[in-house]
């Protein structure tokens, strides 16, 4: 027969003597990181192409070219164009943003800018997947329009659809990509309407 002594039956006994739990280590105060901020290109230097015709500004980065868009509906287009002096293999890599105005006719006065711009897409006849476009309503100065993949902005003015296209190609540099993208914001926030 086995006893045990009070002071050792204590020891085993099934609600035993509290003991004080560590008491937890201060927690530091961690700061969150700062948002990323968006990165500005320098307007400095920038050039201003004025379209009489159509009445609109728009500024463009020193370093960019400036030349015709002829399209059938449109022969007033204007693109701006940055090709990077890096060479990747045979292609340079390069950035533009265009501009086209094609002047809508009475049937399209009715049409949302989605259905303008589908069916615009339809009377070319390339035989483009439709369901490959997604679209974004918007307002852009006023007017009403559509964001079609991220990548084109459509509205119209009185008769007139403007379409407003990025595009941007990087096969050595992806940081050349994201300064086109943000060109392409920059050069979009400087468009005016003049009279």
């Amino acid at each position: 027969i086995l006893v045990l002594r009070n002071d050792v039956r204590n020891q085993f006994s099934p609600t035993p003597n509290p003991v004080p739990a560590p008491s937890p280590a201060p927690i530091a105060q961690q700061t969150p990181p700062p948002a990323p901020q968006p990165q500005t290109l320098d307007t400095s230097d920038w050039q201003t192409y004025v379209n009489e015709k159509y009445k609109y500004s728009v500024q463009y980065p020193a370093g960019w070219k400036i030349g015709d868009v002829f399209t059938p509906s449109s022969p007033s287009g204007v693109k701006f164009t940055k090709i990077s002096m890096e060479r990747c293999g045979e292609y340079h890599d390069y950035a533009s943003v265009s501009i086209i105005i094609d002047e809508r006719t009475q049937e399209g006065m009715s049409m949302s800018m989605k259905e303008w711009y589908l069916g615009s897409i339809r009377s070319l006849g390339l035989g483009v997947d439709i369901n490959a476009y997604r679209f974004k309503e918007t307002t852009f100065l006023g007017y009403n329009g559509v964001i079609v993949n991220d990548e084109i902005l459509v509205f119209a003015k009185d008769t007139n659809v403007f379409i407003i296209q990025r595009s941007a190609h990087g096969n050595c540099d992806d940081e050349f990509v994201k300064y086109a993208e943000q060109g392409y914001s920059q050069i979009l926030s400087t468009f005016r309407f003049v009279e």
